[in-house]
């Protein structure tokens, strides 16, 4: 309940306690205080809890532990030990791909991106639409327009991901902040056949097209 209403510091008195009434804690309950590590911003306790998680061998079959613990670490600007995270683990499936891409996008590193994807794939995992959306958000902050449009082809054409609202928006993102007025108009109208958002992306993007 405290994690949920974004109480931290009562959420980790509450596991305090749980610790001197020698109450052991499970998988979901160190999930949990992790979650508190990232609302308060510690990472010194974020590196206590991932001390008890190995000393009890919780992350070796617990993917979701292991992307909590990824997502603490990159939330406190911890990149290598969330990066340490992932290689630890054995069994990954593509949102622990999704939280290391993510890691790397935050640094702007494309070319770990890159490796990351083709990592994942060779692990068998096939890239989503989350996964897409972490790389068009990094192209679009970073205005690699020629990367934005081949990523954003290979999610439609390659994987066969239908794109949402938000790889759209991206995409008008990256055409007009690299100043390419005429391709972000071209792009609206050719997807002017999706749902009304479209419309309202164009409207909203009317006075730099204009210009």
């Amino acid at each position: 309940g405290y994690v949920e209403q974004g109480f931290g510091d009562e959420a980790v008195k509450c596991f305090r306690q749980m610790e001197e009434e020698q109450v052991s804690p499970d998988a979901v309950t160190y999930a949990c205080i992790l979650k508190v590590c990232i609302i308060i911003e510690s990472l010194e306790i974020g590196e206590e809890i991932h001390a008890k998680i190995g000393e009890q061998g919780l992350l070796r079959n617990d993917i979701v532990l292991s992307t909590t613990l990824m997502d603490m670490y990159t939330k406190c600007d911890a990149f290598q030990r969330a990066c340490q995270v992932f290689e630890e683990i054995q069994e990954r499936d593509v949102v622990m791909w999704n939280s290391l891409i993510a890691v790397y996008v935050q640094l702007d590193q494309l070319y770990m991106v890159l490796n990351s994807l083709r990592r994942m794939r060779a692990d068998g995992i096939q890239p989503n639409s989350v996964t897409f959306l972490f790389i068009l958000d990094m192209c679009s902050h970073a205005g690699l327009l020629e990367e934005g449009e081949n990523f954003f082809q290979d999610m439609v054409v390659l994987y066969g991901l239908i794109p949402t609202t938000e790889h759209y928006s991206c995409m008008v993102d990256l055409f007009n902040s690299a100043g390419e007025f005429d391709k972000a108009k071209c792009f609206l109208i050719y997807n002017s056949s999706y749902p009304e958002w479209v419309k309202a992306l164009q409207s909203a993007n009317d006075k730099n097209i204009a210009g």
